[in-house]
Formats: structure tokens, sequence, C-alpha cells
């Protein structure tokens, strides 16, 4: 956990054409399957997903002697087709 109370967790935003690979992704990231289980592998939702630094540390190796100040990432995934258009634009 960040050090500093104050350190909020940045907010990555996933975005993108139809059928890109952007919930694939971040399915990879967080160890889960949310493609296999939307209406033709397309997302059809917002979905947001915290990943603790911890987390991040393991995936990346390299990585874990570096000090970083932030809790983790917060992953914004938004669909790709072109009918979400508005619904990512009020987001």
């Amino acid at each position: 956990m960040a050090a500093d109370p104050k350190i909020r967790t940045p907010i990555v935003c996933v975005m993108g054409h139809v059928d890109h690979g952007k919930t694939s992704l971040l399915d990879r990231i967080r160890g889960s399957s949310v493609v296999a289980s939307e209406a033709g592998a397309i997302t059809q939702h917002i979905g947001a997903t915290i990943v603790p630094i911890e987390a991040i540390r393991m995936m990346s190796g390299s990585m874990e002697k570096i000090p970083i100040n932030i809790p983790g990432l917060l992953f914004i995934d938004t669909p790709g087709h072109h009918a979400f258009t508005t619904l990512r634009a009020r987001g």
C-alpha cells in the first residue's frame, strides 16, 4: 500500500475500436475471463477493476526494487462498438 494516504489511485482508461483486445488485455492482467461471457465476445458495458500495487509488482518482475508510492491502478474498460459512443462520451 502507498506510504502517503493522500496519494490516490491513478485511473487508466482503456479505449479503442471494437474487437481490438481491450477487455482481453484486462482479463490477462486480472486473471479473469470476462470476454468469454460477453455476447459475441464484445464488451457490452463499462467495467472497472482495481489492481493493487503488489499484483503489479508481481506481474512486472523487474519493478520489485523500484519504490512506487501509489496504492495500485484503477482500470476503466469501455465498449468499443459505435453504439456505445454516447456512453463513453458521458463517462
